[in-house]
């Protein structure tokens, strides 16, 4: 005992003195910064903005959009516009690079007006904040007005895992000394801590400069390191997990144990529901339809009904109520499944109830043998007489069909004996009315076109001359030159001086022209011959269009006329109309009648010659030799995985809340202060073989957990056997 206090009085003076020296050396040595707001109290502009390499400039000259442009600063600090080359541009703020070009271009232009726009801003390296060190993405960002140290973190991404935040320094230049100056910042307590004190106020051309942490580890090593620190936890704290894994087992296989077994038993059944005869003659069935009738009959709720009073199920219901209980969780428990057109597979299911597992594994097997002895009584041929009442209802219906069908057709023949003139027919004013009406459609449309091409025709004579020039006619280099003059005003209208490109251009195209107008002599010209024919086509296009307007009138003129002999008799062409119609209806009403009629009468032909459904059974129903759920042997295995899982679980979380440090290394990344080192603890003897009894104590408890398993397991074991 005093050796073990000498041992706790050591131990704890030596982590006092770890924490005293690391209090020392916690922050960065040099002077601090004054703290910065973290939202300015009033934004207001910064220094003018200085052009830096690699910027991108857009250059604008007003009313001239051809001289700007959209450049980059090249690497060396300068720009190339039109008319202007390699003008430097670093150094410079927008507006005195405006005031330059402006210079330049009003050799060229009279008083130009030019506008810089900064685009892209890369700035120059007095105007960028660079961070390099222990940062996520270290960078140089250019500087804003009222910028912070949190803006800056914010922009590379804050610290990487092992940086050292608060060992960071702030190289900045001072302009008024002209010397450099190192400042220390607290990067650690105000991105971790939220220390507000820690925001400093950044200025253009400052170097922020994070170093790593003495301690930093490969990302693997850090992994290894976090499982084995886990582990470390769940061990110190086995006791505890053998306890909860102990509880949450128990609680497991005992709800395991209380689910009832269900055993299942299953037979198949062969029913034709086709034949080939009337499959070949093309009045089959629909298979989707007898199939569903097959499953509908075997689990009919009078069938189910039949079911349950033929069998233990029925044993203890004394109630229509309970009776369609009973009916309802058979239905739930019987299913009926096609495997194939004509193969149908029955399963039926029994658990629970009070009765044991043989009593339930039996029950199944008398409820699927009775489902099966119940559609074999009934079969799904049904009664044939009710084919023949159907075909009766059949011809009735036919005949009254027939009937009304004769009186329809005798009033249609009367009716247009009557009205030969009016109704609608070869010779008729509706036929006539008709075609009269597509003739002028055909006509408008032709007037359309030859009114269109006679407009084509009127636009090339405009555009062709009636006489061909000849040498000495006003026009060639006279008509050139007297554009190029037009065209050198517009220029200088512009505002273009005499040293622009294009005026001297313009100039000496003048000058070129007025050499050839002056080699050019007096004379007349000869007739067009294209002129002329384009006179003659025009002239046959006029008379097809006066022709067409002609006969557009003659039409419109006969399509009057018989529009007021059909509108002299309105109702004529409407009674017309629901005589054709009803008689329609009515036709095709005994058509569809008759068809079906014939249909059904071959069916029943087929039926009484063949039996149209045969049934046997392909597998009786069987036995079951084991429940078909649960699946216990898997649940009890599952339920001992979960427990051990929980108790690990349960010491982990126990150990993360409390402020226990396993290794050096945790406790430095916690703290951010670098840990000197570490005491091992001193196990006599004594202490190390009551460490080995409670380890055996503590392993007896899970191989406990193993045993009652296994125990578990034979038992489950057993009880499947004598079923069986």
């Amino acid at each position: 005992m005093p050796f073990n206090s000498r041992l706790t009085r050591m131990l704890a003076g030596t982590a006092m003195l770890s924490l005293a020296l690391t209090g020392c050396g916690g922050v960065g040595a040099g002077p601090q910064l004054p703290p910065a707001s973290f939202v300015a109290l009033q934004e207001g502009p910064g220094e003018e903005y200085v052009i830096g390499p690699l910027d991108e400039l857009t250059i604008f000259v007003w009313r001239n959009p051809e001289l700007g442009a959209s450049v980059q600063v090249r690497p060396d600090g300068r720009i190339t516009t039109p008319l202007i080359t390699d003008m430097p541009a670093v150094g410079k703020t927008p507006s005195m690079l405006a005031e330059d070009i402006k210079l330049q271009l009003s050799q060229y232009i009279q008083e130009p007006i030019v506008s810089v726009i900064v685009n892209k801003f890369a700035g120059t390296f007095s105007q960028q904040v660079r961070i390099v060190g222990a940062t996520e993405k270290p960078a140089s960002i250019p500087f804003r007005a009222n910028m912070t140290l949190l803006d800056a973190m914010i922009a590379v991404g804050g610290l990487s895992e092992y940086a050292a935040g608060n060992k960071a320094r702030l190289v900045r230049f001072d302009k008024q000394s002209g010397a450099q100056k190192e400042y220390a910042v607290r990067i650690g307590d105000l991105l971790r801590k939220g220390d507000t004190k820690a925001n400093v106020l950044l200025m253009p051309g400052d170097v922020i400069i994070i170093p790593r942490a003495r301690s930093e580890r490969a990302p693997m090593t850090s992994i290894y390191e976090e499982v084995r620190i886990a582990l470390h936890g769940i061990w110190h704290r086995r006791w505890i997990a053998l306890g909860v894994a102990w509880a949450v087992c128990l609680l497991g296989w005992l709800v395991v144990a209380m689910v009832p077994n269900s055993y299942e038993s299953k037979a198949r059944i062969f029913v034709q529901i086709d034949d080939v005869l009337a499959d070949q003659i093309g009045i089959g069935g629909d298979r989707k339809r007898d199939i569903e009738r097959v499953r509908q009959t075997l689990t009919s709720a009078v069938n189910l009904e039949k079911v349950v009073r033929a069998t233990r199920l029925g044993d203890k219901v004394t109630t229509d109520k309970q009776m369609q209980s009973a009916v309802e969780s058979l239905g739930k428990q019987v299913t009926v499944v096609s495997q194939q057109d004509n193969l149908f597979e029955i399963t039926g299911t029994a658990g629970g109830g009070g009765r044991n597992d043989a009593e339930n594994a039996k029950l199944a097997q008398d409820v699927v043998q009775k489902m099966i002895d119940i559609f074999r009584e009934e079969n799904l041929a049904g009664g044939r007489g009710e084919m023949t009442d159907t075909l009766a209802f059949m011809d009735q219906q036919l005949a009254d069909r027939k009937k009304a069908l004769e009186e329809a057709e005798l009033k249609r023949t009367e009716f247009e004996s009557k009205n030969a003139g009016f109704i609608p027919g070869a010779g008729s004013l509706t036929t006539r009315l008709e075609a009269a009406r597509n003739q002028m459609r055909d006509v408008e449309s032709n007037l359309l076109a030859a009114q269109s091409a006679l407009a084509s025709i009127n636009g090339q004579l405009s555009g062709t001359p009636q006489t061909i020039a000849i040498p000495g006619v006003s026009g060639g280099a006279k008509g050139a030159l007297a554009q190029a003059m037009s065209d050198l005003g517009s220029m200088r209208a512009r505002g273009l001086t005499d040293s622009h490109p294009d005026v001297i251009s313009a100039k000496a195209q003048i000058a070129n022209l007025q050499k050839a107008a002056a080699g050019e002599g007096g004379g007349g010209g000869a007739p067009n011959p294209a002129y002329s024919s384009l006179v003659s086509i025009k002239a046959d296009r006029e008379a097809s269009l006066v022709s067409l307007q002609s006969r557009r009138a003659s039409l419109q003129a006969e399509i009057s006329q018989l529009t007021a002999q059909q509108y002299s008799e309105p109702t004529v062409a409407a009674e017309a109309a629901r005589i054709n119609r009803d008689y329609d209806v009515l036709k095709e009403q005994y058509d569809k009648l008759l068809r079906d009629r014939e249909q059904l009468r071959l069916r029943g032909q087929v039926e009484t010659e063949r039996d149209a459904v045969k049934f046997e059974v392909i597998d009786p129903p069987t036995m079951p030799r084991g429940p078909a759920a649960p699946d216990r042997p898997l649940l009890l295995f599952l339920v001992l995985i979960v427990g051990i899982g929980a108790g690990c679980g349960g010491a982990f979380a126990l150990g993360q809340l409390k402020s226990a440090y396993s290794t050096t290394g945790q406790l430095e990344r916690a703290t951010g202060l670098p840990v000197l080192g570490a005491i091992s603890e001193a196990i006599t003897r004594d202490m190390r073989a009551q460490r080995a009894k409670r380890l055996k104590y503590w392993a007896g408890g899970v191989a406990g957990l193993f045993v009652v398993l296994f125990v578990l397991l034979g038992v489950e074991m057993l009880k499947r056997g004598m079923v069986a």
